[in-house]
């Protein structure tokens, strides 16, 4: 867990909107088919919202992914 006397840079947003599930996104179960969050455009082309980690020079982006009752936060370096 970062320290709060860590800085962190904001490398790639997270996109501001989001557009609606179309019905062909859909499986035929009825279940939603995974979508995940994308970043805007952004300099370094990062196609997820990427922070860094100041002190380490560590790179991470995570993304939030709902299961059938909780919502799974999953860091990538």
């Amino acid at each position: 867990m970062t320290q709060p006397n860590e800085q962190l840079r904001i490398i790639a947003q997270p996109k501001a909107l989001y557009r609606e599930r179309y019905g062909s996104e859909h499986f035929k179960t009825g279940n939603r088919v995974q979508r995940y969050i994308r970043a805007e455009d952004n300099q370094l082309n990062f196609e997820y919202p990427t922070i860094e980690e100041a002190s380490r020079r560590q790179r991470v982006c995570a993304q939030a992914v709902k299961n059938i009752r909780h919502w799974i936060l999953s860091l990538q370096r």
